[in-house]
């Protein structure tokens, strides 16, 4: 295990000093599904996605957007275009033979009934499953190019599909732009799992004097604690456990979002931006971490705040707070930008898509 990772770091430290795009190598499925000409060319398939319960016996953050997100979508995609493919989700491993077992983040059974094409669906954790890539059947990634072009060079069958929003926060986000940022009180919103934390604390002494000059809160939403307040000096914390209602909830009574990144490339140069994504969703603008590819490119869409430093992080919070024509814009590109090109109905597209093109390589 221990040199798995290592040779995972290795990789991943020349991937990034020796970034490239190379765009014919890139394999991405389309969003958009072409009119299916002859449905009875098309074989039978059982299609099974699995994915294990956390520590806590629940779905992961991870299963929730990566899989959960997209499956109902790809449900009702599938009964509309009269596919002749049976979907199922478990967090339990298939008991009879499947055409396709999708493992989110785990390994296939060793007593995997029949000759199931497995499928290996990855956001992170690369490090874990460096030396099995080779053994998937195919590996979809959904975190970010720059994991895409690591993980491709173990699997040459890698396939990109982002990780995206679903209808309920984008129609969520919608009403609650009703009541535009800017009317409402100056809190702050940060969210992710308990390890990002050590992203926010360089922030912290900084939003301590921040809190002297303006009337805020931090609102956190992170972990399985009940919730809970507490003081960082003048600042007034109130720390949610991670929910998806949490997550709308906690939306309606903050301004503006702040989601700095920790600082190894593994937790930057291939993170995803679904964090900061996710607040635009719900109606909720935010200012992204630079250091982090996946988000330069999504805040690209409309022109979002980026910053790298704690005091850039800070300088931008004072712009936005001083200039609420400005933050309420953003806010409005950003959910729009969510809503045309991050929508989990363009993921339950390109899934059906690449089992299109599975189809076509067994054939």
């Amino acid at each position: 295990m221990r040199l798995q990772k290592t040779l995972f770091y290795i990789n991943l430290l020349f991937s990034y000093l020796f970034q490239y795009s190379n765009k014919k190598n890139f394999v991405e499925p389309s969003k958009s599904i072409k009119k299916i000409s002859n449905l009875r060319s098309l074989n039978k398939l059982k299609i099974y996605f699995y994915a294990p319960l956390n520590a806590r016996d629940k779905n992961s953050a991870g299963t929730e957007i990566v899989i959960l997100g997209m499956f109902s979508e790809l449900q009702k995609k599938i009964k509309l275009l009269s596919l002749p493919w049976d979907i199922s989700f478990s967090n339990n491993y298939p008991e009879e033979e499947v055409d396709y077992l999708i493992c989110f983040k785990s390994q296939p059974p060793k007593n995997l009934i029949g000759k199931s094409r497995v499928i290996l669906s990855i956001c992170d954790e690369g490090e874990n499953f460096w030396n099995h890539l080779k053994k998937y059947h195919a590996v979809v990634v959904s975190s970010s190019r720059s994991f895409y072009n690591l993980i491709k060079k173990k699997n040459p069958n890698t396939f990109f599909i982002g990780e995206a929003e679903s209808e309920k926060n984008i129609s969520f986000g919608l009403e609650n732009l009703k009541k535009i940022p800017s009317s409402k009180l100056y809190n702050l919103y940060w969210h992710g799992g308990p390890n990002s934390l050590s992203g926010l604390l360089p922030l912290k002494p900084h939003l301590m004097k921040l809190a002297k000059e303006y009337s805020i809160n931090l609102y956190i939403v992170s972990g399985y604690q009940p919730n809970h307040q507490y003081k960082w000096g003048p600042l007034t914390v109130i720390h949610r456990p991670w929910s998806p209602k949490n997550m709308r909830v906690t939306a309606r009574k903050c301004a503006l979002g702040i989601i700095p990144s920790r600082g190894t490339l593994r937790t930057s140069f291939l993170k995803p931006a679904s964090r900061i994504r996710a607040l635009y969703a719900l109606g909720v603008p935010a200012i992204g971490d630079s250091r982090v590819p996946d988000v330069v490119e999504f805040m690209s869409h409309f022109g979002g705040p980026l910053a790298r430093t704690p005091k850039e992080f800070i300088e931008k919070i004072k712009m936005f707070f001083d200039n609420p024509k400005m933050l309420n814009e953003i806010s409005l590109k950003g959910h729009e930008t969510v809503s045309k090109k991050y929508h989990n109905k363009l993921s339950a597209n390109q899934w059906i898509n690449f089992f299109l093109e599975q189809e076509k390589i067994i054939k």
